[in-house]
């Protein structure tokens, strides 16, 4: 079973106490997900014993269009009819370690994008980063912040989320609130 490719550069700075620019960061890395031969089943992974072990391209991220197989989930809504329908594309962007909370232990942060593509002729793409930490034998989501698309950068350090997004490449800075991150700093170079 094919693992993501996960951006340890922040997580080794972080241990050492050495600040990171996201703005100086190299771009992430494509995820690569194994392809499954045709016509044949899928085969079941083992549970997961920490998140360095959580097959994130075949993770269900719990919410609707989010069970992703191959890094990839796609729903065709009302396409059952044969006509027009609407159609929702996820994608897993980027897996990135980091130790968020201090404890020397890695939180991830994994990046999504959601196309959307309507039967009336409209289309979106939006970008979420969810975070997340392992607690009682699984992954466990502490937050999803929307990012711009595309994110070109992640890092999890000091109880800071910090991404580079969007077209006019801004820097945002996030911290965990009580009901889920919030928004400290945002800059457009």
């Amino acid at each position: 079973m094919s693992r993501p490719a996960v951006v340890t550069r922040f997580a080794a700075l972080a241990w050492f106490g050495v600040a990171a620019s996201v703005a100086a960061a190299e771009p992430l890395p494509a995820v690569t997900c194994a392809e499954a031969p045709p016509n044949q089943a899928a085969t079941p992974t083992p549970r997961p014993r920490s998140l360095d072990e959580v097959d994130w391209c075949n993770h269900d991220f719990g919410g609707v269009n989010q069970d992703l197989r191959r890094g990839r989930a796609e729903l065709h809504e009302y396409g059952e009819l044969g006509g027009l329908h609407d159609t929702y594309i996820t994608r897993l962007r980027a897996v990135v370690r980091g130790d968020l909370d201090g404890d020397r232990r890695p939180e991830v942060a994994v990046v999504l994008s959601q196309e959307t593509w309507l039967a009336s002729g409209g289309s979106n793409t939006s970008t979420d980063v969810l975070v997340f930490t392992w607690r009682r034998g699984k992954p466990n989501l502490l937050g999803t912040i929307p990012a711009g698309t595309p994110v070109e950068a992640v890092s999890l350090r000091r109880g800071l989320v910090e991404f580079t997004s969007g077209p006019d490449h801004t820097v945002s800075v996030h911290r965990r609130g009580k009901r889920g991150f919030v928004l400290v700093r945002r800059t457009t170079p």
